[in-house]
């Protein structure tokens, strides 16, 4: 038996995937503890984990990166955020860690100030992303522009210049992470693009019929997507013919209300079933709209299984949650790994990608019909992920881990 702490970065959405590897971790009779976002501690301690908060100053970490205009802006003020709570992440690691005394340590790919502690303190430990990661490799566009995947002298070309213009942008960071990372006894990086493939034992909660086929970096493990959900809240669907088209917004704040405004203009629901979930944002300022079922959280399963369309800002998890189901996406993307995701939509033909700033009634109303078309695609899709348990996969992958240090 050993005993297993989980550290993650204040964002709610990495945390799910994690919930059932955990769950089969102890039944393999293994102990888990996870720190947690507060508002969280409930759910995983209902689930048989021991659980505490993260510090209350992380959580409380400016990271409004969706204020931006310019996309390079967000990106940099993402990144700047993740290394100012770093230094505070490390030591609530650490306050933790000496606490619990454990045998291996489960990091969040975005919390780099825990991952650093977790490098210098010579325990064993993983890490895991919920989100779209940079791994450069030859033919494949750079990271977080969203230019789309083709062949050819002259994309490579093109490629080749918005590499150093992205890593220009990525390395705003670099001085300030470094001085994180050495502060805590981790290896300094050349390019902040390296950090993914400088983490250990990554698990990548995506797989290869969504990613770019490419040569991956040894720490990586391509698990699969994760439909694992815990809300218990059940919304009842009208039982006609109107296709079901369920619009959700983010469980950590990207103030999506101008999407959400812009679907209900844009969805008319004499024809179609329009179901919201708002999370993050509060449903009061949409006003009333007796015709749309509208709640902060639901269960998205039940909906998913007789849904047609789903839109959302584009989080990766919850886009192949709905690919799971074999439902197209529209993703109308604010920031982050989302236009990413947004651009594989396009490539496989699974979806479609409008960029927030882009929308308009005309462009959404006549995406959701596009999107809709892809249907074909997505079930395709769906056939591929069903041969994907990440859940299993990655219990096994941390078993091994323990197993490779004699802690099983």
């Amino acid at each position: 038996m050993a005993k297993i702490l989980l550290y993650m970065a204040p964002t709610r959405g990495s945390l799910y995937p994690m919930v059932p590897v955990l769950q089969q971790l102890m039944d393999k009779g293994h102990q888990t503890y996870a720190i947690v976002p507060e508002c969280e501690v409930n759910m995983t301690s209902f689930q048989g984990i021991f659980s505490r908060p993260i510090n209350e100053a992380i959580e409380c970490a400016d990271y409004n990166d969706f204020a931006e205009t310019s996309h390079a802006e967000s990106l940099q003020r993402a990144l700047l955020c993740r290394v100012q709570r770093g230094r505070l992440e490390a030591e609530d690691l650490a306050f933790w860690a000496s606490s619990i005394n454990p045998d291996v340590l489960l990091v969040d790919a975005h919390s780099f100030g825990a991952a650093a502690w977790a490098e210098g303190s010579g325990l064993p430990w993983a890490s895991w992303s919920t989100r779209l990661l940079p791994f450069p490799a030859p033919n494949i566009p750079p990271f977080s522009l969203g230019i789309p995947l083709k062949q050819g002298a002259f994309s490579a070309l093109k490629n080749l210049g918005k590499k150093g213009s992205i890593q220009r942008v990525y390395d705003v960071a670099l001085n300030p992470l470094n001085d994180l990372r050495t502060s805590q006894g981790a290896a300094p990086l050349n390019s902040v693009l390296e950090w993914p493939s400088k983490l250990s034992t990554l698990l990548y909660f995506t797989a290869e019929p969504y990613e770019y086929k490419r040569e991956w970096p040894d720490n990586v493990r391509l698990v699969g997507p994760s439909a694992w959900e815990s809300f218990p809240e059940r919304i009842t669907l009208d039982n006609d013919s109107r296709p079901i088209i369920l619009a959700s917004c983010s469980c950590d704040f990207q103030n999506e209300v101008t999407m959400i405004k812009t679907i209900l203009q844009a969805v008319n629901p004499d024809r179609y079933q329009l179901v919201i979930t708002t999370a993050a944002v509060d449903p009061q300022q949409f006003g009333e709209h007796p015709k749309v079922k509208m709640t902060r959280f639901s269960a998205h399963a039940p909906i998913l299984e007789r849904a047609s369309c789903l839109i959302c800002s584009g989080s990766l998890g919850t886009v192949q949650k709905a690919l799971c189901y074999g439902v197209p996406v529209l993703a109308i993307p604010h920031g982050r790994d989302q236009v990413e995701t947004g651009q594989r939509l396009k490539h496989l033909k699974v979806g479609n990608s409008l960029h927030i700033t882009q929308i308009s009634v005309k462009d959404v109303r006549n995406s959701i019909e596009s999107t809709i078309a892809c249907r074909p695609y997505a079930e395709e899709l769906q056939q591929e992920f069903a041969n994907y348990d990440s859940a299993t996969t990655a219990a096994n992958i941390l078993e091994n881990l323990l197993k490779t240090h004699k802690l099983a």
